[in-house]
């Protein structure tokens, strides 16, 4: 017999049902909220940028159709390998658009907002973040966050494994959390590009952040 584990923590902004030993939601979850309309609105602005025929207009309404299908999927069957299907999209979305990004976004937003970003900075610090801090950088110390950055993947992929093998309903919980996040995130990032102080400083001097000098890119 399956052991479960009982939630005692409602899921945020659905309405929910119990069915035996899982939680039926009927009504949209956060992260199905905000993806989607990530999803939405890029595609909306990419059909005015490149029409609605356009590569990546086409790939963004795909995109749309596949997640309104998991979460038809996911209610329909109510089953905990439905479940596990349906959420699985957003981790496949999510790499999706992470890599179609750098070719979409110019296209509704051609502009770079380091410049504001730094004026933001400015007006909260006294001038740039970035630069403020430079004198606690040291090469030695940013080959060190570098590897950080670099385990936050494996952390990433490790943390789907684990959750999408485990309980369902904390892995509802997990993806309700991550993509949320993520979908409030690229929705941000679609309005405000920016290329990262790093870049828009090298734009103007040369970076003595690592051990190996590289010139402005």
């Amino acid at each position: 017999m399956l052991s479960t584990v009982q939630s005692t923590t409602p899921l945020p902004n659905a309405t929910k049902e119990t069915f035996g030993n899982h939680t039926r939601c009927s009504t949209p979850l956060p992260h199905e909220i905000f993806f989607g309309l990530f999803l939405l609105i890029t595609w909306t602005r990419l059909s005015f940028a490149e029409g609605i025929l356009g590569p990546n207009a086409l790939l963004y309404l795909a995109l749309i159709a596949l997640n309104i299908g998991a979460i038809w999927y996911s209610r329909s069957r109510d089953t905990r390998t439905s479940w596990r299907v349906g959420l699985l999209f957003y981790p496949v979305a999510m790499n999706v658009v992470f890599t179609n990004m750098k070719v979409a976004i110019p296209k509704i937003h051609p502009a770079k907002m380091d410049s504001l970003l730094e004026a933001v900075d400015a007006h909260i610090v006294g001038t740039n973040l970035s630069l403020r801090l430079q004198p606690l950088t040291h090469p030695l110390l940013t080959e060190v966050f570098s590897a950080c950055y670099f385990l936050f993947f494996v952390y990433l992929l490790f943390s789907l494994i684990y959750y999408f093998v485990g309980d369902i309903e904390l892995l509802k919980r997990f993806v309700i959390g991550l993509f949320t996040i993520y979908g409030i995130g690229f929705i941000g990032y679609s309005f405000a590009p920016a290329s990262g102080p790093c870049h828009a400083i090298a734009a103007n001097s040369r970076c003595r952040w690592r051990l190996v000098d590289y010139p402005p890119q």
